[in-house]
């Protein structure tokens, strides 16, 4: 309300289940690809430290995979 940006979409005939699934939806959306940016980073950055032939980015990556389900 203040920055009076729903004043636009109040004019339109948006149910009130439709407008707060959106919300929802969107921040969703915005938080899974945070996520998904943060496991990237956290694997290239393992992957530039590490010191030996073993994996371990395999590890976080199937832990990055099971945060998402």
């Amino acid at each position: 309300m203040e920055k009076r940006t729903l004043y636009a979409l109040l004019a339109k005939p948006v149910r009130r289940w439709e407008f707060l699934l959106g919300k929802f939806g969107g921040l969703v959306a915005h938080a899974d690809g945070e996520h998904r940016c943060d496991g990237c980073r956290f694997v290239l950055a393992l992957s530039i430290v590490k010191q030996n032939d073993e994996h371990p980015e395999a590890a976080v990556l199937v832990a990055v995979y099971f945060n998402f389900c």
